[in-house]
Order: C-alpha cells, then structure tokens, then sequence
C-alpha cells in the first residue's frame, strides 16, 4: 500500500505546527526490518493491521534539522 501520510486530516497540520517528530517511510528509503517484525507475536490482528507488545521499550531517534531518524528496540 502506498498511502500519503496526510491525507483526509488536519491531524499531520497539528503535528508539525506543535513541532513533533514523525515518521513515514516510503519504498527504498531507510531500513524496515520487517522479517523482525513478522517475527514478533501479535496480540490481536485485523485486516492489514497487528498488534504486538515489545519486552522493552522502543528507542526513538528525531533529528529535526536533517529530517533524519531511528527507531530501535531498547534490547
């Protein structure tokens, strides 16, 4: 799927008017490590959508001038 992270809302508008960081990903930019991901047991599924609870938390990394990040398991 291929959808604009903005589309039909105003929520993105007042993400970034209040200055926080966010991410969208699209094909061939960055590092999805989705064997990872496929890997981790989903408490609840629906449709495309799967919830999954991590042991640790996310390590999430913004750099606001460069539009750079990462996001990484605290493990």
């Amino acid at each position: 799927m291929d959808v604009e992270p903005s589309q039909g809302t105003h929520f993105f508008q007042n993400v970034t008017s209040l200055g926080i960081g966010y991410f969208t990903m699209t094909a061939g930019d960055g590092h999805l490590d989705t064997e990872w991901l496929q890997a981790q047991e989903p408490l609840e599924t629906e449709g495309h959508a799967r919830l999954i609870r991590l042991d640790s938390p996310l390590e999430i990394h913004i750099d606001r001038r460069s539009g750079r990040g990462a996001i990484q398991t605290g493990a």
